[in-house]
């Protein structure tokens, strides 16, 4: 199952704060094999990760949950300035999910996972139809991935995005907006190599968007 509130505050600065909490159960859950909440990972590529059949992996998805919390305020003090913030909480419990990694965990209990996650991002309007985005986010992930010491160790992302864009106007959510960005995002340094290939890395490109 999957229970969503959401609570809106408008007219702040120009713009509104939204809360939302999500709680999900089964599906909705947690994947313990994949260390994933299935909030995240159902739909596209996560769809195929689901557990079937009487197995311990779809046992546990059954008992397992998810709580998220989610704060995001988007103000606009001025004709030049734009920013939506967010901070982000989320805990994953596995449904006593047994790792079955080989190494001294083998058959231990998947333990709880918990994500903070803050970011933001100022939009400057400069002269029109220019503006420059900037986003800075920080990731904090409780029991990230397990050390070679059989214990699970605690990460930390930051990310840097840079974009100076073109839209039919001015404002935050004006579109449609041509873009080119480049990014730098790093783990801190004791998750070197324990998460995907390396510590850090860039990525430059152009998106359109529009609706």
């Amino acid at each position: 199952g999957n229970l969503s509130i959401i609570w809106t505050l408008p007219n702040i600065m120009g713009g509104i704060f939204k809360t939302v909490a999500q709680l999900g159960t089964g599906l909705f859950g947690g994947d313990g094999g994949a260390r994933a909440s299935m909030i995240d990972s159902f739909g596209g590529w996560g769809s195929q990760n689901i557990a079937l059949g009487n197995t311990a992996a779809s046992d546990a998805r059954e008992k397992s949950s998810t709580f998220r919390a989610i704060g995001d305020l988007n103000v606009n003090p001025s004709s030049l300035l734009a920013v939506n913030a967010v901070l982000l909480f989320q805990n994953t419990n596995f449904g006593e999910y047994k790792d079955t990694t080989p190494g001294p965990t083998l058959a231990d209990t998947v333990p709880d996972k918990s994500e903070l996650q803050a970011g933001a991002r100022a939009l400057v309007n400069l002269a029109a139809p220019f503006a420059l985005a900037m986003e800075l986010g920080v990731t904090k992930v409780g029991k990230s991935y397990l050390d070679a010491d059989g214990k699970y160790k605690d990460s930390q992302l930051s990310k840097l995005t840079i974009a100076p864009q073109i839209a039919a106007d001015a404002g935050y959510w004006t579109r449609p907006q041509l873009r080119v960005f480049g990014t730098y995002a790093s783990w801190d340094k004791d998750s070197e190599g324990k998460i995907g290939a390396g510590n850090n890395g860039y990525s430059v490109g152009a998106q359109f968007e529009s609706w």
